[in-house]
């Protein structure tokens, strides 16, 4: 019978090919950890168990190395007018110069995050990058690029920015006067400030940009806009309270730039750890509080928990 219907030849019948092996959940077909930290969010993200966020494959990602020299090259430009926007407002003689300074930074991240969301998440921040990281929607190998890519880009910005500005008058002092506590407020304080701020606004980013969810209220493309509008309002908040407390910096990368290029014994490069420390502290209390009562993750059933709980009830 086999040599009839395989033409007689005494051919063998052919082999059955296997069906290709699944990837693994929170993984693709090469066994990268999938990337769901962006702050423009099209479905409900899956968050990576412990195995996916310490998925060394990453390393070898080649789209992840892709993502980290965009994140680069925004976060160059982002930071360089994060130091030139105080010689805009300072010299001209705002009574108040933290609200236009705060706001203005609010308008130019809320920019960047619709240029950049779709290329590389949108982050620019290693507060956003840890804490999406903590919360397992990032892997820990995109984490530690991103952050390194953020961190020499304000590095480069500063360089940058003290090259075009002029040695005499106060132009760099004001450009590089960022992230600094002072004397009327302690580093304990300080700290404080940080952490609560800076949880604050990674739980209004979490809830308005990673619960799609939410999109039903006011819609996806909004998420930026509430996010610069918090940034801006945190910021001038807190560098009113006390007369040379610049304020929470929620973006330790632009305070690690602003500390290199100093002109100065004291100032960020002496308290820059109060708020590295305050921000990955903001982090990890945000991962602690998505692992173990995740608010943005939708049930088996599909349905966000808030409306299974009303509809039980």
């Amino acid at each position: 019978y086999q040599r009839r219907v395989h033409g007689g030849m005494g051919m063998a019948p052919p082999r059955r090919r296997r069906a290709p092996t699944p990837p693994k959940k929170g993984t693709n077909a090469k066994g990268h950890s999938e990337f769901s930290g962006s702050l423009l969010q099209a479905e409900t993200p899956a968050p990576l168990k412990l195995k996916g966020v310490l998925n060394m494959k990453d390393f070898v990602n080649p789209q992840m190395y892709k993502a980290a020299f965009i994140e680069f090259c925004a976060s160059v430009t982002l930071f360089f007018i994060a130091y030139m926007t105080p010689l805009a407002v300072v010299p001209a003689g705002w009574v108040r110069p933290a609200i236009l300074i705060s706001y203005l930074g609010g308008l130019v991240v809320a920019l960047y995050i619709y240029a950049f969301a779709a290329s590389t998440g949108g982050h620019l921040n290693p507060l956003i990058t840890l804490s999406t990281m903590f919360a397992g929607l990032t892997s820990l190998p995109r984490a530690l690029f991103y952050i390194i890519a953020q961190v020499s880009a304000s590095i480069l910005a500063g360089a940058f920015a003290k090259i075009i500005l002029p040695k005499e008058g106060p132009y760099r002092t004001i450009a590089f006067t960022q992230c600094q506590v002072g004397d009327t407020v302690s580093n304990g304080e300080a700290y404080m400030l940080e952490t609560t701020m800076a949880l604050g606004l990674l739980l209004i980013a979490f809830g308005v940009a990673l619960d799609p969810t939410s999109s039903k209220l006011y819609g996806p493309v909004f998420a930026p806009v509430f996010i610069g509008l918090t940034l801006g309002t945190m910021g001038w908040v807190s560098g009113s309270i006390f007369p040379d407390y610049t304020g929470v910096a929620l973006n330790p990368a632009r305070c690690t730039g602003a500390a290199v290029w100093f002109e100065g014994n004291y100032g960020p490069r002496v308290e820059l750890w109060v708020f590295w420390l305050g921000d990955i502290t903001a982090c990890a209390l945000l991962g602690l509080i998505y692992w173990t009562l995740p608010p943005m993750f939708q049930t088996k059933g599909g349905a966000p928990p808030a409306q299974v709980d009303s509809e039980s009830s």
